[in-house]
């Protein structure tokens, strides 16, 4: 087959496409930039669950006291150290709840939030949130 009559099938076949196969593929193009969207704000809120949740088993009591012979008496938390971890609680309870509504129900405007605002969920709604449908 020569150059010329590839180029007049190639010209015959887009003619009889139309415009169906250029649609197709911007269509094509624009869900898989979504889902690798999406597939990315999913990985870095797992990665902000992991680091959440080794922070709370890094939380030990803050206060001791002895003995007079020196051996441990009691082992305590200060008020920091409890507000800390009830903070870390409810930041990994945010990142679990934000998961399960991406992932069963569809709604990523708390995975973006998150991603966004470096591991606080927030009452705002980003532009992002419109495009959850």
């Amino acid at each position: 087959m020569e150059i010329k009559s590839i180029n007049v099938a190639v010209a015959e076949k887009i003619a009889a496409v139309g415009s169906k196969i250029a649609i197709d593929t911007v269509v094509d193009n624009l869900v898989k930039t979504e889902v690798n969207r999406r597939a990315d704000a999913l990985e870095k809120v797992l990665k902000l669950h992991e680091v959440t949740f080794r922070e709370i088993r890094k939380v030990k009591p803050d206060q001791v006291t002895y003995n007079l012979d020196g051996t441990k008496a009691t082992e305590t938390y200060s008020k920091a150290a409890i507000d800390n971890n009830k903070k870390l609680t409810e930041k990994l309870a945010k990142i679990e709840k934000a998961v399960v509504n991406a992932t069963d129900n569809n709604q990523w405007s708390d995975v973006y939030n998150l991603v966004k605002g470096g591991g606080n969920v927030t009452a705002e709604k980003t532009d992002d949130a419109a495009s959850d449908n």
